[in-house]
This record gives structure tokens, sequence and C-alpha cells, in this order.
């Protein structure tokens, strides 16, 4: 169906303490039932200190129409926020790992609903959004974390003809706090693994000298370690105990390891047998992050360390190898991050600088190379 008659739309001046530009005009819609309905719309466009006169009101109003005007104009299909998110989970978030799964469904259920739920799609704007990041009394990095996530189901939105328009674009954020990330010392981390009996004295020590994520960790299998070569290989993750793929499309890399944690690991891997996990449960299954965590903050409060998650494994480990000098690239082919510039291959060759540093974390650790 062709666009009505071009349209200029009407401006009228509203209110007397604060005198505000209303804009007016009417634009198609595509109800569920597949018919047209011409609707009246209704926009505030800014305060008469923004325009001073109404010819100024009417250009701010004509941007607005632009769309509407134009020759390929087709009426957009009316749906709540609240509706296309259901639409979304169904077709969408299903092909996400399962970790993801959860935490986008959480942003959604906790927030992004509640707050847009009943909107139209096109009636969520910039403004509607940036109030939204506003008002949320979380941390920046969560609210960030939100619109994250809003700005993937636009996106779907914008692929399946339902909208135009981006809302999130050019939002300010709140700035950070000045806290930095919480991690253990090269000494902690001594402490940790000296304190700890197996088998959380070996993940301690891999954890340390590796900085792998907890899900990779638990979801090491004893064919991961080469102890002859002393290399472990990241090939996989496990999140609430289920197996899926690492953090990172290129996550799989391989770790040198000291000879001395090498030599350690030696009778778990050899004693396993058909065991699919490295630490496992009695039943053979993956170790729990929740009881992972138990065992650390039970070992931190009885040497009287400040409780951390097992991330902090992962950023004293950074920490460390930024103290030894390794070159950025060495370090971030070891941390699995994403960016892409920085990664080698997963059939990279062992290099020199690789060997030496794992060395010396081994050293620092628990004082063999």
């Amino acid at each position: 169906m062709a666009r009505r008659r071009f349209q200029h739309g009407s401006v009228t001046l509203r209110g007397k303490r604060d005198r505000l530009w209303v804009g007016r005009w009417r634009e198609d819609e595509l109800r569920p039932d597949g018919t047209i309905h011409r609707k009246r719309h209704a926009e505030v466009l800014g305060t008469l200190k923004d325009y001073p006169t109404k010819r100024l009101a009417q250009r701010a109003l004509e941007t607005r129409l632009a769309e509407v005007n134009r020759s390929d104009y087709r009426p957009r299909p009316t749906i709540t926020f609240g509706e296309f998110a259901e639409k979304w989970k169904t077709a969408v978030l299903v092909n996400h790992k399962p970790s993801g799964q959860s935490s986008l469904n959480s942003h959604l259920r906790c927030a992004l609903v509640p707050t847009f739920g009943a909107l139209q799609l096109k009636d969520i704007t910039v403004e509607r959004v940036q109030q939204f990041v506003s008002s949320r009394n979380l941390s920046p990095t969560t609210v960030r974390n939100h619109i994250a996530t809003l700005r993937l189901v636009w996106n779907t939105a914008k692929d399946w003809g339902y909208v135009t328009h981006d809302p999130t674009r050019g939002l300010t954020f709140p700035k950070p706090g000045a806290e930095e990330p919480r991690f253990f010392t090269i000494e902690e981390m001594r402490q940790i693994i000296n304190a700890a009996s197996e088998p959380w004295k070996s993940l301690f020590w891999v954890a340390s000298e590796t900085g792998l994520r907890i899900g990779e960790l638990v979801g090491l299998r004893p064919e991961d370690i080469d102890v002859d070569a002393s290399v472990l290989r990241v090939r996989q993750s496990v999140w609430m105990g289920t197996v899926q793929t690492t953090k990172t499309a290129r996550g799989k890399r391989i770790c040198v390891l000291s000879r001395g944690l090498s030599t350690h690991l030696a009778p778990m891997v050899n004693t396993q047998g058909e065991m699919p996990f490295l630490f496992a449960t009695v039943a053979g299954r993956p170790l729990s992050q929740v009881t992972v965590r138990r065992h650390l903050w039970l070992i931190c409060d009885g040497l009287g360390i400040r409780r951390a998650g097992m991330h902090a494994f992962r950023h004293g480990n950074e920490t460390v190898m930024a103290h030894l000098n390794a070159p950025p690239k060495l370090r971030q082919q070891r941390l699995g991050h994403s960016d892409e510039r920085m990664m080698l291959r997963y059939e990279h060759v062992i290099s020199e600088d690789e060997v030496s540093l794992a060395s010396k974390l081994g050293k620092m650790l628990v004082g063999s190379a």
C-alpha cells in the first residue's frame, strides 16, 4: 500500500508555565489481523526556548515526518515491546548459549519488559530510554548490560521490519565507579594453594597459573592435559552442569604449564581413567561453580584473606603477567580475550617467551619451575 498524501502535520504551543511545542500527524499502522489503521500521533517537539518561532517548530516536525512522507513508505506492524520480546525469545534467544540465555532472560524479565513492555515499539524513543538509564539505581555496568540486551532485541526488530529508528543511539550513561576489580596478589594465591587439599589445590593452582575462567576450569578433561609437553588445551566450558563452547568464538587455545604444575597434575590425569572431567564429583559430574566458590571462601576465611570469587585468580594472573613484562599478544592468548587483533591461532607454535613465562609463574606460586 502506497503512502497517503504528503503530510506537513501541525504544531501548537501548549502550557502556561512551561510552554511546549506539540506536533501532530497521522500515520498508517498494520494491525495483527492485516488491516490498515490510520492513527493520529502527538509528540512534544521541544520548549519555546528550544524553538522560539512556530516556523522552527514546524521544521523540527518535518524531520519526524521524513519517513512517513517517503515514496516507499509502508505501514509498519503494531506490536508492544513485551509481545515482541516473547517472539524474540522463541526465535532468537534459543540460539544463544545457556549462560547467555540466563542473563538475557534476566535483563528482560527484571528490567526491560516491566519498563517498556506495554509500549508500542514505535513509541520507544531515545528520550524514554535515556530516562530508563538515568532512573536505574544500579551499578553503571548493570545499566550498560541492560541496554546491550535492548540493542540485541531492537536490531532484530529492525531486521524484521517493525521499526526503523534506534532508541539506544546517543545515550549518556552514568560514569563507572573508581573501584578496581578484586584480584588476588601473588602472595595470596600462594597461600591459598598451600592451604588447600586436593582436588582444590590443583584447581586453584591451575587457576592462578593460567588465568582460566571458572567455566573453563571445571570443563577440563584429563585428555586436555599433556603432561609430557606441559601444555593445557582449553576446548570447552561448563555452565550450571551443561557443557558449552568457550566464551569467544576462537576460545579454543593452548596454555603452557610450568614443569612443577605439570608434574603435580600427572597422577590426577593418569588415574582419572574414563572420567569425563578432570575436576569432578563422585558421580562424575563437573564441579559446580557454587561449590568451588564455597571452598575458596572457607580457605580465605581461614587465612584472613578478603573473600573474592574465582575471577580474582584471573585478574591476579593478568596482573602478574604484566609485572613480568609478558608480551601483550602472549597475555591475550593465554587469557583467551576476544580481541581478534591480539589473538593467536589455536595451532600456534609454543614460543620461548611462553615457556619462560610459565616457568616464572610456577616459581612465584609454589617455588617450582
